[in-house]
């Protein structure tokens, strides 16, 4: 009995039954601190996820969301990502390198037609670095009231790049400046290689479904069937200062332009 005693204290103090614990040793403590953040800031809600180095994941969620009605914040919900899917984008340009479809280094001239106020000599490295110049659509100043105008309306890549791009702000290279243009472009990039696929669906195809990630999509884009969990609802631009407001409705306008 004292042998079988030990042996089982000597499993549940292993290095790997700890590891394999990261998420209960850890999880107290992490969701004291969401709490904490939220309290500090005043956040009305927060979510957060750790995966550890062992595979196992801790998820937590505090507070409420809704304008019409409050509802408890959980995980297990679909959340918007607004520019961390640059990421993605970056990601895929340098597969799409990989399968010796593009160089980095090639000019944009060389896929994409001619597009007004966009250099075309700008390489492919200069819109993933954001040293492209590139007038960053967002900031036309009536970007806001148009998009609000109609926020049923569903904009086209072309007609967001001939309605919100105004003269290069430098010469590429020259300088560096965050333009949500230079993603709109590598959009385009991407499908021109790869025979008009849609970029939604190559970011699916080579990205998202090999890691198992089938509860991301891209808004307005992909088939709407697909969303079978509750939606968190939308920040909205109202105004030229970037003032927002949350809706619990779809701003179709503010996504497609966002692509």
């Amino acid at each position: 009995m004292k042998f079988i005693l030990f042996l089982l204290v000597s499993l549940l103090t292993s290095p790997e039954f700890l590891q394999a614990q990261m998420n209960i040793l850890y999880g107290d403590k992490l969701s004291s601190e969401l709490k904490s953040v939220s309290a500090e800031y005043s956040i009305k809600a927060m979510t957060g996820a750790v995966v550890f180095p062992d595979g196992s994941i801790w998820t937590d969620a505090h507070g409420t969301y809704g304008v019409t009605s409050e509802n408890e914040l959980h995980a297990d919900l679909l959340y918007e990502v607004g520019s961390n899917t640059k990421t993605m984008v970056a990601a895929l340009i340098l597969l799409l390198e990989e399968e010796g479809k593009l160089s980095i280094d090639d000019k944009i001239g060389d896929y994409l037609p001619s597009i007004n106020n966009v250099n075309e000599n700008i390489t492919i490295k200069q819109l993933l670095n954001m040293s492209s110049g590139v007038f960053n659509f967002s900031d036309h100043p009536t970007y806001a009231t148009k998009i609000n105008g109609d926020i049923a309306k569903f904009w086209t890549v072309p007609e967001t790049l001939d309605e919100f791009v105004l003269e290069q702000n430098f010469e590429p290279g020259e300088s560096w400046g965050y333009s949500n243009t230079n993603y709109l472009l590598l959009g385009l990039i991407i499908e021109a290689v790869s025979d008009e696929t849609p970029a939604h669906e190559l970011i699916a195809d080579k990205l998202l479904r090999p890691l198992d990630l089938y509860d991301s999509f891209l808004a307005e884009f992909d088939d709407k069937s697909d969303y079978t969990k509750e939606k968190v609802g939308t920040w909205v631009i109202f105004d030229s200062e970037w003032n927002t407001m949350y809706l619990d409705i779809d701003i179709v306008s503010m996504m497609s332009t966002a692509w």
